[in-house]
């Protein structure tokens, strides 16, 4: 059985080390386990077990709720949350390498090339390993990101992030939920703070947007350009 992934973005600023929305991740998590049929117990000691592992190093907040969605201002951390089956779980804490001030460019991949079935479960829940490997594609096509379409040619999200775009009116769009795409936990903070309309997109949405951005807890909110067909 796979384990679940949680990814929480820990910035150290001024002395102190913010963990950005630690409860948000948790009830993801709870919520995956249950339907998953997961042991849930373990759950219950995570804010404790990482608590007593940082407070060794950091004066922290375990909860920080105040983003700034077009950057974070310190030293950016991953803390990756590995949750099994059985209840027990484990974690480790790195620095974020990519680079959050460069350009990033996007491809989107054909249905022929990759799709994701809107019946199929394993992409409602942050699975790990993730039933997909696409590094290649990204590799091939040297992007930073690709954006994939769900069985019935709609936009869906992307390898390790959820899709935002600006129409030529300024109204903000996302692929809603119902093409079987990760409800992110920055995906719901910029959702209400841009009022974004959640969609069943399409190619030309992208092509037409004028405005594209990516988002997850680590990026934050980021502004992205499409590359084109080779």
């Amino acid at each position: 059985m796979s384990a679940l992934l949680e990814t929480i973005a820990l910035e150290f600023s001024k002395d102190k080390l913010y963990c950005f929305d630690l409860d948000s991740h948790l009830a993801r998590l709870s919520k995956s386990a249950s339907e998953l049929n997961f042991n849930t117990q373990g759950i219950h000691t995570i804010t404790q077990t990482l608590e007593t592992v940082l407070e060794k190093q950091f004066t922290n907040d375990l909860n920080h709720k105040q983003y700034n969605f077009e950057s974070y201002q310190g030293e950016l951390y991953k803390l990756r949350l590995l949750y099994k089956a059985n209840g027990e779980y484990h974690f480790d804490i790195e620095k974020y390498q990519r680079d959050l001030n460069q350009t990033w460019h996007i491809y989107l991949l054909g249905q022929d090339e990759f799709n994701v079935d809107i019946n199929d479960w394993q992409y409602k829940h942050k699975l790990w390993p993730r039933p997909y490997n696409l590094s290649n594609y990204i590799e091939s096509y040297a992007v930073d990101e690709i954006i994939w379409l769900n069985n019935l040619g709609n936009l869906a999200e992307g390898s390790f992030t959820n899709l935002f775009l600006q129409d030529t009116d300024g109204n903000w769009l996302t692929p809603s939920l119902e093409g079987n795409i990760l409800q992110g936990i920055m995906r719901e903070k910029i959702i209400t703070q841009y009022q974004v309309k959640e969609s069943k997109l399409k190619p030309e949405d992208l092509f037409n947007a004028s405005k594209i951005y990516l988002s997850n807890s680590l990026i934050g909110l980021k502004q992205v350009h499409l590359k084109t067909r080779i």
